[in-house]
């Protein structure tokens, strides 16, 4: 009888090398299924957070957007003048406007839109007929806030329209103060910490109560254009 030789296959089955380069393999092919799934993941997983992101600006930009356009001249409580109650600054707005949505029965809302110290860009509402608020002072108390969005670095608001008094032409001031009218354009600026993929888009409003159906007003520079 002949001896069979070591390490050689036969008709019914694999020798030892063999079935280990075989399991060699699967293990290499389950090692880069796993790493393609594993990036698979990871980049839907930064798709969702990237549009959860823009989603997020959208939103606080159709907000500012609808809110900035129902702005109405009420006047201030001030004897003579006639000053409405728009006060501006680059890193605050408060106004008045027509009430939105389910509030449109009960009043017109005051308005603040400012960043707190946590980086919240917020947007605070008081009715009008709510007393307790004392318009004049910086706190928060009696406001109810709305944030808007997170961990925001800067925020610097624009006013177009003439200067103070009317010394010098019109163009974007840095405030807009004790004044009669509101301003034609309000412009919202928003950075981000270094790092950050958000993107804030230009942000220009023009309140409803300013335009003037014989021109339309440019945004690149604020002038009437008429037809």
């Amino acid at each position: 009888m002949t001896a069979r030789v070591a390490g050689r296959r036969d008709d019914a089955g694999f020798t030892i090398i063999e079935l280990l380069v075989a399991l060699a393999i699967m293990g290499l092919l389950a090692g880069m299924l796993g790493a393609g799934l594993g990036l698979g993941r990871r980049i839907i997983e930064g798709g969702s957070v990237a549009l959860a992101d823009t989603d997020a600006v959208a939103n606080t930009q159709m907000t500012l957007r609808e809110r900035l356009m129902r702005l109405a001249p009420v006047p201030r409580d001030v004897a003579g003048g006639g000053i409405i109650e728009v006060r501006g600054l680059p890193g605050e707005f408060r106004w008045v406007g027509v009430a939105a949505g389910q509030l449109q029965p009960d009043s017109d809302q005051h308005y603040r839109l400012l960043l707190t110290a946590g980086g919240n860009l917020t947007l605070l509402t008081a009715s009008t007929l709510d007393r307790r608020v004392d318009l004049g002072s910086a706190t928060l108390a009696g406001w109810t806030p709305h944030v808007l969005l997170r961990d925001v670095s800067t925020l610097d608001i624009a006013y177009f329209g003439p200067p103070f008094q009317g010394r010098g032409g019109r163009g974007w001031q840095p405030s807009w103060l004790a004044r009669t009218q509101p301003p034609e354009l309000v412009r919202v600026r928003i950075g981000f910490a270094a790092g950050d993929r958000r993107h804030w888009p230009d942000f220009v409003v023009r309140p409803r109560t300013t335009i003037s159906t014989a021109c339309i007003i440019s945004v690149q520079t604020g002038r009437c254009e008429r037809g």
